[in-house]
């Protein structure tokens, strides 16, 4: 028992120092936009210690809607493409990062550019992978796969999209399908059709009917 005790203090002294080492990489660095360490950091500790991105779920979203301007502005910039490729790298470490966040979106400081993030993400980019991880948070969120997995951990279900919000995200990425990736139509579609099979759905007759066109593509 004692030896459990000293080993729960060392892990609570190593998660306040990574986290403070975090905040201050977060803090200082906010001008100049050299945040990379603390996100890879974030992305390195997260699996071992989930508990640490909750107090970082701003500064996070904050970077996210920023990288996500910048990915739209240089997308037609060829002379930037190793600029775009590093930032879309960056991105998609940001989007596994809240595939991890089950709380982001009782954060009302971070659900809005959350959203405006993903909103022109799927408006402007081209990058097939990065849109593979849009999907993959909208997924979780549209079939409350997240609340689920927090429900079966014990902890408060953040899957708290109005049926308006998940319409209009459906909507929005019936648009992709121009990309011709195949890919992303699959997974798109297989989220569709999922949404479909969920009775509760079902009880939500209006965002049935306003993702008819989408399901009917997948037939």
């Amino acid at each position: 028992a004692a030896a459990a005790a000293g080993i729960n203090h060392e892990y609570g002294l190593h998660a306040r120092f990574v986290s403070g080492l975090i905040q201050q990489t977060f803090t200082d660095h906010e001008r100049d936009g050299l945040l990379f360490p603390a996100v890879h950091l974030l992305d390195a500790t997260a699996p071992h210690c989930p508990e640490l991105l909750d107090a970082h779920i701003v500064a996070l979203i904050k970077l996210l809607h920023r990288l996500a301007k910048e990915h739209a502005a240089k997308r037609q910039d060829t002379s930037a493409a190793s600029d775009v490729d590093s930032g879309a790298a960056m991105l998609r470490t940001c989007l596994r990062l809240v595939q991890q966040m089950p709380r982001l979106l009782e954060v009302t400081e971070a659900r809005k550019p959350c959203f405006q993030a993903l909103v022109l993400l799927i408006d402007k980019s081209q990058d097939v992978d990065l849109l593979l991880e849009v999907l993959s948070v909208l997924r979780g969120w549209i079939l409350c796969e997240g609340a689920n997995a927090a429900a079966a951990s014990g902890a408060m279900g953040a899957s708290n999209l109005s049926l308006k919000e998940r319409t209009n995200f459906i909507l929005k990425l019936v648009q992709l399908e121009h990309l011709n990736s195949p890919e992303l139509q699959r997974r798109f579609l297989d989220m569709v059709c999922a949404l479909y099979s969920d009775p509760a759905a079902h009880r939500a007759h209006e965002l049935v009917v306003k993702i008819e066109r989408a399901f009917m593509a997948g037939l």
